[in-house]
């Protein structure tokens, strides 16, 4: 069995949540690592950050993916996109 990788490391909850459903959406299963007591104290996350994990053997597929969805659009974006092709 894999064990689990760190592929990017967030400074904020929001865009590791944005990063794992972007990945889920792509079927890789996300594990988010933080100690930021399930985002009610989000302050405990500045000395390590919110961190993405994945299995090893998707953590290439993975990074490319966040690589993608960095470099294309802004997060708003897509989620307005997604928005409008579920209406049609």
């Amino acid at each position: 069995m894999d064990g689990w990788v760190t592929i990017k490391t967030y400074g904020y909850r929001y865009e590791a949540d944005i990063a794992q459903q972007y990945l889920i959406s792509h079927e890789i299963n996300v594990f988010i690592k933080s100690d930021d007591a399930r985002g009610l104290h989000p302050g405990l996350t500045f000395s390590s950050g919110v961190q993405v994990q994945v299995p090893e053997g998707d953590a290439e597929e993975a990074k490319a993916l966040l690589e993608e969805l960095d470099s294309s659009k802004t997060h708003l974006e897509i989620v307005k996109n997604e928005k409008s092709e579920n209406k049609k």
